[in-house]
């Protein structure tokens, strides 16, 4: 079973897309097999490896809705020779489609349910999951899917006081 990692803090520009899209290079360089998901409607990661939110067909919103499964989603960045970094992108309509996941059963357990579907077929080392900067139902799934939790947090006073 991989090492399941949420980005995340409910303030932004404190370096969640950062520490997510690094340590999924990072990893990936030391012949690790990283699955980068971008959880984020803002889709900032995405953009950052060269997948346009508004180009994307289908992205991370499609499989937490069941429209489509996680192979049909991923894409793959070669960064190390034979050793491929693979993306869950968003894509543009997942802003609209945060709302229909609301009426979903077990809506909580979505992208873990998803992941687990994924990881029974594919082996990865890491999946690391890029959380929004507000607490949602989306973070709560991140949450409900991760093993464990990075928080990014800015070296300052208010920024602890926030946690």
């Amino acid at each position: 079973m991989p090492q399941i990692l949420a980005v995340s803090n409910q303030k932004g520009g404190v370096g969640k897309t950062t520490t997510a899209i690094n340590l999924s290079a990072a990893l990936t360089l030391s012949l690790q097999k990283v699955l980068l998901i971008d959880l984020d409607p803002k889709g900032k990661a995405s953009h950052i490896l060269g997948f346009n939110k508004t180009e994307t067909t289908f992205g991370i919103s499609d499989i937490l809705l069941g429209n489509q499964e996680f192979n049909d989603v991923i894409k793959k960045i070669e960064l190390a020779p034979q050793n491929p970094l693979y993306v869950a992108p968003v894509s543009s309509l997942m802003q609209e489609h945060l709302s229909d996941l609301e009426f979903r059963q077990n809506k909580e357990y979505l992208l873990q349910q998803e992941l687990n579907l994924l990881l029974s077929q594919e082996h990865f080392d890491y999946v690391i999951i890029d959380c929004p900067s507000e607490l949602n139902l989306l973070t709560t799934n991140a949450y409900c899917a991760a093993t464990e939790l990075i928080l990014p947090i800015q070296a300052e006073y208010y920024a602890l006081e926030g946690i």
